[in-house]
């Protein structure tokens, strides 16, 4: 029997394999037939890594095709943007060549003329020392198209590969957030893993992103293990190639994500440990940690913090305006509360642009301010999971979370590409904290939810206002200050009278 499966299961990976390299080779330029081996031996090499993960992790079937989707949607995006884009996108070299970021573009030809110096004069040129500067990326799509793509450029390769490092993301990230914390936040978190707008763009493009959230969630899976008491050699192993390979393509998100899971190992031991003067022993090391992790941070962002933080001032009308008004004393906080609501949704509803990528704007600010409410209430349920559990290492997470989406904003500035896609490298995490979020909707108790989903709307619908009446001279016409006065009224009567309508509640409930 376990032979016929094996058998089975080899025809389903070559099949696959097989049907992928047909899809890739029929949007792909070059020979049909000739992409078509090549491909199909790229698609059965990324079919058999699915086929081991699964029986590795052994997820249920929903999860399984929770994965196939998060592929399936990201590839058919991927193709769409590259076909889509040199015909109804702007005319410049990167749209012209079907890539929505022009790090994208810049990493990608480089890699190929690595790949294939003879070919250079075929592509645009790229600058090979500056587009990536850690390299890895660049050299691991050189080595793919070397093996897969030896007669011309077929970026859709690289697709394929971001597509299936999201949907073995999916996979991982299901089986970590079941072993901390059950299986409907698990659900949850998968579900929106595959569907996270932003997890699609960086999913259906040549980004390194989605390698390095695939990789965070492996290690995550790793350390949850660990804590359940595993220590089977080939997890260590696991571990050191994801560091190796996280690093490789970036040494700071690699090594950040590396603390994430060792902050967490020493949270988890520290809430364990029930020995006095080895609890005590375990704080100091975990405060020596806190303050190297501190100041590798700080030496890490120093260089960027105010240069950034005026480029953002420079760009945004309404954080300029404020600041006229408050002084650039408060350039700096400013900045990370405007970095926090990027994509601005408001904007990518006025603004005016061509439509395939205003269908881009609106569908990656739209995904944020969806997940806006779930990561604000998210903060309450972890405090009550604190309180109720002692799950210290669940606040270490949430406060990672809002440390890391502040940090995006201050490397980042408030700019609407580089920001989110920085914050979305913990996706992992915010995953995670969606599906607690939901799993704490279900039960009833979220009336803060719905007063923060009511905020949401209501910033939406003011600065959507305000928006149109700068851009068209239409709509309402608050000025700014009212706008802002507006929506800070609103938040007040929201928390003030939430917190009085509870205490009724409270006070109505027979002791």
């Amino acid at each position: 029997m376990a032979g016929k499966q094996r058998w089975e299961w080899s025809v389903i990976v070559i099949v696959a394999g097989l049907l992928f390299g047909a899809l890739l080779a029929t949007f792909s330029p070059g020979d049909f037939f000739t992409g078509l081996w090549q491909s199909s031996l790229f698609g059965i090499l990324l079919s058999a890594f699915f086929f081991l993960a699964c029986k590795l992790i052994k997820p249920p079937k929903t999860i399984v095709l929770i994965a196939i989707a998060a592929f399936l949607i990201r590839v058919i995006t991927g193709i769409w943007l590259t076909t889509a884009l040199p015909a109804h996108g702007f005319d410049t070299p990167v749209q012209n060549a079907g890539y929505v970021y022009s790090d994208a573009f810049d990493r990608d030809q480089a890699a190929y003329t690595i790949a294939f110096p003879d070919k250079s004069d075929l592509i645009a040129p790229a600058n090979t020392n500056a587009v990536d500067q850690y390299g890895g990326m660049v050299m691991l799509s050189a080595a793919i198209y070397r093996l897969f793509s030896m007669d011309v450029h077929r970026p859709l390769l690289i697709i394929f590969l971001a597509a299936f490092s999201m949907a073995l993301a999916v996979i991982f990230t299901w089986k970590a957030i079941r072993l901390a914390w059950g299986e409907k936040a698990a659900l949850i978190a998968a579900v929106f893993l595959a569907f996270y707008p932003e997890g699609i763009l960086l999913g259906s493009s040549q980004m390194r992103e989605p390698l390095l959230i695939c990789l965070a969630s492996i290690t995550f899976w790793v350390t949850v293990l660990f804590v359940e008491g595993e220590r089977r050699p080939f997890l260590l192993i696991i571990t050191l190639f994801s560091l190796l390979l996280m690093c490789w393509i970036s040494i700071p998100a690699g090594l950040a994500i590396f603390m994430v899971n060792l902050g967490y190992l020493q949270v988890k031991w520290i809430t364990n440990e029930k020995h006095p003067d080895k609890r005590k022993r375990l704080f100091i090391f975990f405060g020596i940690f806190l303050i190297a992790v501190f100041l590798a941070g700080w030496m890490w962002l120093k260089d960027t913090l105010y240069y950034d933080a005026f480029a953002t001032e420079t760009e945004s009308g309404l954080i300029a305006w404020i600041l006229g008004l408050v002084g650039t004393k408060w350039r700096f906080p400013f900045v990370l509360l405007y970095g926090l609501i990027q994509p601005v949704l408001p904007a990518a509803i006025v603004y005016q642009s061509l439509p395939i990528w205003k269908a881009i704007a609106i569908f990656r600010a739209l995904g944020w301010y969806l997940v806006l409410p779930f990561f604000v209430y998210g903060i309450g349920v972890v405090i009550n999971k604190i309180h109720k559990n002692r799950d210290w290492a669940l606040g270490w997470l949430m406060a990672i979370m809002v440390l890391w989406i502040f940090i995006s904003s201050a490397r980042a500035g408030g700019d609407q590409w580089d920001n989110p896609r920085y914050r979305a490298i913990f996706l992992t995490i915010l995953a995670a904290i969606v599906g607690l979020v939901w799993e704490r909707i279900s039960q009833g108790q979220a009336r803060w939810f719905w007063r923060i989903v009511t905020l949401d709307c209501a910033f939406i619908l003011i600065f959507t206002n305000w928006y149109f009446n700068r851009k068209f001279a239409s709509g309402i016409p608050i000025p700014t200050e009212y706008a802002l006065g507006l929506f800070g009224l609103l938040l007040l009567i929201v928390i003030v009278g939430g917190l009085l309508i509870d205490h009724r509640i409270r006070k109505s409930i027979p002791k």
